[in-house]
């Protein structure tokens, strides 16, 4: 009777270490998900602002471009 109780107190040990590294183990891939999702969420926020930069910049190419067509038309049409 006291080692049919041991055995199965053994078994749960050993049930509760393997679900106690399995725990550990889904701990480190969610860790390791959070941080790669943090990255990135950084990443994503780089590029947006560098879209938002070469969206101005075409802004000010396009205003260039504007005032050369103006100033070349000038000089075309003045005698």
């Amino acid at each position: 009777m006291i080692e049919a109780t041991y055995r199965e107190v053994d078994s749960t040990v050993k049930a509760k270490d393997v679900v106690l590294e399995r725990v550990q183990s889904i701990s480190a891939v969610a860790e390791e998900t959070s941080a790669s999702a943090e990255e990135i969420a950084a990443l994503a926020q780089e590029l947006s602002a560098s879209t938002q930069d070469i969206a101005a910049n075409a802004q000010q190419v396009l205003e260039v471009a504007r005032q050369l067509e103006e100033q070349v038309y000038y000089i075309t049409v003045r005698p």
